[in-house]
């Protein structure tokens, strides 16, 4: 199990993450640099996590009925750019930061 920063270059390489808790035919993956989610074989469609699934500890690769992880690149989905790249681990960083301080200031009342 990880954390959604260490599955992020999973997504950069056109691999499908999931987690733990959820269904196994539920996955993510990139296409035309949009997070998209499917269920099985239902059309695709773009989606955004919340904060409580940026934070989960229980991301992994996404393992067809087969065992094989899957790779998006090959059915020519687009990998996420470098610059998206870089900005969605800073938000991520920054707002884990900020998670952080608040429990800090909580704890110091």
């Amino acid at each position: 199990m990880a954390r959604f920063a260490s599955v992020l270059p999973a997504l950069q390489q056109g691999h499908s993450i999931q987690r733990s808790e959820w269904e196994p035919v539920n996955r993510l993956f990139v296409a035309d640099n949009a997070l998209m989610w499917q269920c099985g074989g239902a059309k695709p469609f773009r989606c955004a996590l919340t904060w409580d699934e940026l934070s989960a500890t229980d991301w992994r690769h996404f393992e067809d009925a087969s065992g094989l992880v899957v790779n998006e690149s090959s059915a020519g989905f687009l990998p996420i750019s470098r610059d998206s790249d870089r900005a969605m681990h800073g938000s991520f960083e920054e707002a884990s930061q900020q998670h952080n301080s608040n429990i800090f200031l909580m704890n110091q009342k």
